[in-house]
């Protein structure tokens, strides 16, 4: 009985070990997993109502959609959070409003000094919109 008591024991321990070993490998990939999420600058993009604007409108930043299909026909002012990913992040970033439809009207801003993990705001006003 000793020998099968401390065959037990042996695999008690064997078996806490390697459930730690598991369990600190997966908070490993968790951990790396969610800082990887956070790859870019939070921003709120006002978008203002323009009265002729009757459809949806595209947000891009340098030329690259961020947010589509935006419908800005039920509320004055909309705020629209955007991730912009870190590679687009360089210098000046220029961040767009364009509509969906034809004519495809547009109004841009250029942006400096961006701060990342803090509040970056843009408005961009619909009723400025140049028809393209």
């Amino acid at each position: 009985m000793k020998v099968v008591g401390q065959e037990v024991l042996i695999l008690s321990i064997s078996m806490m070990l390697a459930i730690s070993y598991c369990s600190t490998a997966l908070s490993m990939q968790l951990a790396a997993a969610s800082t990887s999420h956070s790859n870019g600058t939070q921003f709120s993009v006002v978008l203002v109502r323009s009265n002729t604007q009757n459809g949806p409108v595209n947000i891009s930043v340098n030329d690259t959609v961020v947010a589509s299909n935006i419908d800005v026909t039920k509320k004055n002012s909309l705020v629209i959070p955007i991730t912009v990913p870190d590679k687009l992040i360089n210098g000046t970033i220029r961040i767009c409003a364009t509509a969906v439809t034809p004519p495809a009207a547009q109004i841009c801003t250029d942006v400096q000094n961006t701060k990342q993990g803090g509040k970056n705001k843009v408005t961009l006003d619909l009723t400025k919109a140049i028809a393209g």
